[in-house]
């Protein structure tokens, strides 16, 4: 669980997280209320298994939240000593154009096509 709510990019928190009932989390992903549902089994520590619920695994916003959870359990994997392969990742460059540039000349060249 610590791994989740400590997984962040470099602006916001990876998830938002509600400590909800289970049967409701899986009505609200149904509904289409909730993006994702984890639950993590209390054998946890010796099935090395989580249960993921999502509601469209095909839109490109779960793909991105996808990758989010592979993400934070590769981090849990790699504080424990237990990933073999690690990838570093390169978020941000100093060469890169400010977020702020980029949605402001986005939003002119919308405007004028």
């Amino acid at each position: 669980m610590d791994a989740f709510e400590q997984s962040e990019s470099n602006i916001t928190p990876y998830f938002d997280i509600l400590p909800i009932q289970e049967d409701q989390a899986k009505e609200m992903v149904a509904k289409g209320r909730l993006h994702l549902y984890i639950k993590i089994p209390e054998d946890f520590d010796d099935s090395h298994t989580i249960d993921i619920n999502t509601y469209n695994i095909n839109s490109d916003a779960m793909k991105n939240v996808r990758f989010r959870v592979e993400h934070t359990l590769n981090n849990y994997l790699v504080h424990r000593g237990e990933l073999k392969i690690t990838a570093e990742q390169f978020t941000a460059h100093p060469e890169d154009v400010w977020r702020s540039a980029y949605y402001g000349g986005s939003s002119v060249l919308l405007t004028l096509f």
